[in-house]
């Protein structure tokens, strides 16, 4: 992150939030990322109905900011920035599954 100037980095659905969390998640059209500050504690970014499921499989200290349907996770998301004093965030990219690759 200090070489690209980012303050954090967020990890979308796939195989780097499952290597970063434990988080098994594959990407939907509903939001489910983390947050990681270049300091401080990591934030999930969740649908609430999905509180459960991602209780039970986060293997990392993080907080969770919770959606609900009526609202903008990218909102939400914009808002955690602010809180963990982000100003540049760096998106990782997707990471091809084990299955999809040779």
């Amino acid at each position: 992150m200090d070489a690209i100037g980012a303050d954090a980095l967020i990890i979308g659905a796939g195989a780097s939030l499952r290597y970063f969390t434990g988080v098994a998640w594959g990407a939907t059209e509903r939001l489910v990322a983390l947050v990681l500050p270049r300091e401080g504690m990591p934030r999930m970014i969740c649908p609430r109905f999905e509180l459960g499921s991602l209780e039970a499989s986060l293997g990392i200290g993080a907080g969770v900011d919770l959606w609900e349907e009526h609202e903008s996770p990218y909102a939400l998301t914009a808002q955690v920035m602010a809180d963990v004093g982000a100003r540049r965030l760096a998106i990782a990219p997707p990471c091809p599954s084990s299955s999809s690759t040779a």
